[in-house]
């Protein structure tokens, strides 16, 4: 079967980490069912807002970055799938989100209709549902070839919900031949504002297991609590910095924190843990390479994730196939992953005396931290998702709907 994904999320020559799980996803679908799979990677020449802050002193900085994007090649291939990276340009989000995908359509539309011609697909797939998800269905129609759209997280749990004209979103979007969503919780976030398509299922996404493994040298502990997310106000990371202020004093002077990623709150977050007297167990380790990440993940006891809200996070999911229990806010599509109580202990949203109570159990309880790798490999691997969505493609080139 012929795969045209359409994916702005995607390996780039000027950045190389964006979209992996489409990447992977892609690649486990061809290793899985021989797909053949050739991706549009549209390449948005809109710059973003902070480069014109700084106008006229970063007219150097917005030159160099919209040179990147308008001097590299049209197309290229990555991991053997062939990609093409036709411009667009949007309009301000908060004035025209909802036309995004109409806009996209437009704009690419030459270069996109030469690649149908060419490759002739038997389906259109993406995993964003605006301006990507939108974009396809107008190619759908355009050419007669059915849509698979997937709505992964923020794109259906807040640009939609949050962002005006998503009546024009939506309604594009119902054109799609399947509608697959992560998780029932994001399922539930579409149809609150109306994203109610007559054949809707429900796929989970993989991690690599192959990689997040637990320690081959046996787990050692070391009391330690890891966050893994950008230091932001959603993710929430100064409720489990009170949290532990509040745990017994044995293990607040033997456990540590350990926050990987950056972020504009990294200041205020020093500055609260020096307030509460933890600044000395409180670790703030930047964006470490993958391997370093794997290696925290593995030498840790406690994953914890505070936030506010989340889609279906792929990060708990890599923590717990390292074998590693977790501690997050039961809301949105966590409950959907954290099996209770054998991998984890969710929380009340923005309860810190629930989360200090959560932590002081994990460190000191004794998991099963084989029985939780387990669970991981039973639900959410790149295997089960190729062959789930395989099921969900097949159906859609035959003009089948779910029962």
């Amino acid at each position: 079967m012929k795969l045209l994904w359409i994916a702005a999320s995607f390996p780039t020559p000027f950045r190389w980490l964006s979209g992996p799980w489409n990447l992977r996803a892609m690649m486990a679908l061809r290793e899985y069912e021989g797909f053949d799979v050739r991706v549009i990677c549209p390449i948005g020449l809109t710059p973003p807002g902070n480069l014109f802050k700084r106008f006229p002193f970063g007219l150097g900085e917005l030159a160099a970055w919209r040179r990147e994007r308008t001097d590299m090649p049209a197309s290229g291939e990555i991991e053997g799938i062939p990609v093409y990276y036709p411009r667009w340009s949007w309009p301000p989000k908060r004035m025209f989100w909802g036309y995004e995908g109409t806009l996209m359509h437009r704009q690419i539309r030459k270069q996109v209709d030469a690649v149908i011609d060419d490759f002739k697909p038997d389906i259109l797939h993406t995993t964003w549902v605006n301006p990507e998800g939108v974009c396809a269905c107008h190619f759908g129609e355009r050419h007669g070839i059915p849509v698979v759209n997937e709505g992964i997280g923020n794109d259906v749990n807040y640009y939609l919900a949050e962002f005006p004209h998503r009546e024009h979103a939506i309604r594009n979007l119902l054109k799609a031949k399947i509608q697959v969503f992560n998780c029932q919780s994001t399922l539930r976030e579409g149809a609150k504002v109306g994203l109610t398509h007559p054949d809707t299922r429900i796929v989970f996404h993989g991690v690599e297991v192959d990689k997040f493994v637990p320690d081959p040298d046996g787990w050692t502990s070391s009391r330690g609590i890891v966050s893994v997310g950008r230091l932001e106000t959603r993710k929430n990371h100064q409720l489990l910095l009170r949290a532990f202020a509040m745990l017994p004093e044995d293990l607040r002077e033997t456990a540590s924190i350990n926050l990987i990623g950056g972020g504009p709150l990294r200041g205020m977050l020093e500055d609260l843990g020096r307030d509460l007297g933890i600044a000395d167990r409180v670790n703030f380790l930047g964006q470490p390479s993958h391997e370093d990440l794997v290696r925290q993940l593995q030498k840790s006891d406690v994953f914890c994730l505070p936030s506010l809200s989340e889609g279906m996070p792929v990060v708990s999911i890599e923590a717990m196939s390292c074998g590693l229990p977790v501690v997050a806010t039961r809301v949105d599509g966590i409950p959907e992953s954290v099996k209770e109580p054998d991998c984890g202990i969710l929380f009340p949203n923005q309860d810190v005396d629930a989360l200090a109570a959560a932590l002081k159990d994990a460190l000191t309880r004794n998991w099963d931290r084989e029985g939780i790798r387990n669970h991981i490999l039973n639900m959410f691997t790149w295997r089960r998702y190729a062959a789930d969505m395989a099921a969900v493609m097949r159906d859609a080139a035959a003009g089948e709907s779910s029962p």
